[in-house]
């Protein structure tokens, strides 16, 4: 739904996902994925856009907790805690935190690098990757 443009949609997609199983860390990033863009979507209210943005400052507090809970949990592979780890730095970069997510960058390329070159090229522009001593 996301991909189409469908994003009500999605969000009620995601927000079922979540009432399912409250700790699927993805269906929350994904979720703030979606009211950002419904937040930034053309024709929105002054109203709709504030509203959207707190459910998107919301929904990014409870991914990355979600997500610094599935990295301490018993994780089956190193391939899924890579991904954990990236989506982590994703939600990070959301909030502004560029270091933060360069630290998440780093775990998850230590354990398989899931990391795709579009997030590292944008991180990039946002923040030059700092050196291991940072």
């Amino acid at each position: 739904m996301s991909d189409r443009g469908e994003t009500e949609e999605a969000i009620r997609f995601y927000r079922k996902a979540l009432s399912l199983n409250p700790r699927y860390e993805m269906a929350m990033t994904n979720l703030a994925l979606d009211y950002i863009r419904k937040a930034t979507e053309p024709g929105q209210s002054q109203w709709s856009r504030r509203s959207a943005l707190k459910e998107y400052l919301d929904c990014l507090s409870e991914a990355e907790d979600l997500l610094a809970v599935a990295s301490r949990i018993s994780v089956s592979d190193d391939k899924e805690l890579s991904y954990v780890y990236y989506k982590w730095a994703v939600v990070l970069a959301m909030r502004g935190d560029f270091k933060g997510a360069w630290g998440k960058v780093r775990l998850s390329r230590a354990h398989g690098n899931a990391v795709e070159q579009g997030f590292i090229e944008q991180l990039s522009r946002d923040m030059p990757e700092p050196g291991e001593e940072d």
